[in-house]
C-alpha cells in the first residue's frame, strides 16, 4: 500500500512501512512518517480507514489510526483505555475506550 502527501506542493509517495500514523485536526489530515515530517493529505480518516490494511493499520480513536510498527511501547491507562508511544512522535497517543477492545484483537 502506498499513500501520497503534500509539503510546499511537493507530492511524495509512502509505503505503508514509512508511515507511522495518520492523525487529524483541525479539519486537517496528515499522514506522520518515520522521519517525524507531517504531510497534509486530501482524505479524512473516515475516507481511509476502509483502504488501509487492518493487518498494518488500526484506528484507535476520533483522530488518530495507526501503524502496528510504529508502535514503541503501551501502558494501561486510566478507565480501561490504553497509552500508546509511537516512533517519531512526541506526544503519546490514547487508545479511546470505545475501540480498546478491537485494539487488543488487532495486536493480538
Amino acid at each position: 500500500m502506498r499513500r501520497t502527501g503534500f509539503k510546499r506542493r511537493k507530492l511524495k509517495i509512502y509505503s505503508s512501512e514509512e508511515i507511522v500514523c495518520f492523525e487529524s485536526s483541525d479539519k486537517a489530515t496528515c499522514l506522520v512518517t518515520l522521519e517525524g515530517k507531517h504531510y497534509v493529505i486530501d482524505e479524512s480518516l473516515n475516507q481511509l480507514e476502509p483502504k488501509l490494511s487492518t493487518q498494518d493499520f488500526s484506528r484507535i480513536n476520533r483522530s488518530h489510526i495507526i501503524h502496528y510498527q510504529a508502535i514503541q511501547d503501551m501502558v494501561s491507562y486510566s478507565s480501561s483505555r490504553i497509552k500508546i508511544n509511537l516512533k517519531a512522535l512526541d506526544q503519546p497517543v490514547i487508545v479511546s475506550r470505545e475501540r480498546v477492545k478491537d485494539f487488543k484483537t488487532w495486536i493480538g
